[in-house]
């Protein structure tokens, strides 16, 4: 419920705001609206640069460094410096219509007890 309050929320205000910049726009005139609107798309997509890269790093850091690149899988890439990690451990079903699933995004065991390794 929380979060389609805030889907609303969000809604609602972007809908104020873009309402306040049509009543703006209005009342400067076509030229200086121009300008304005130029301005602040130059101001959104560097803020939303700015979002992208942030939730880039962030992403890359959670992850621990794990081969995120794509890259050969050896011991030679990467700027971490520190050793490999450790390989996963096998995954076994921990009941009568379990279901077990490997690939190369982790190991997740579903079923009785949906128990999620990775």
């Amino acid at each position: 419920m929380r979060n389609s309050r805030t889907v609303w929320l969000i809604a609602v205000l972007g809908g104020a705001a873009l309402a306040g910049l049509g009543v703006l726009f209005l009342a400067v005139g076509l030229d200086k609206a121009d300008k304005i609107a130029s301005s602040l798309g130059a101001f959104v997509g560097l803020l939303g640069l700015g979002i992208a890269v942030y939730g880039l790093v962030a992403t890359r850091r959670s992850s621990g460094g794990s081969g995120g690149s794509g890259g050969s899988g050896g011991s030679g890439g990467g700027s971490g410096g520190g050793s490999p990690a450790p390989p996963p451990r096998p995954a076994e079903p921990t009941g009568e219509r379990s279901v077990v699933a490997q690939d190369i995004s982790g190991i997740v065991v579903t079923g009785d007890d949906n128990d999620v390794r990775g």
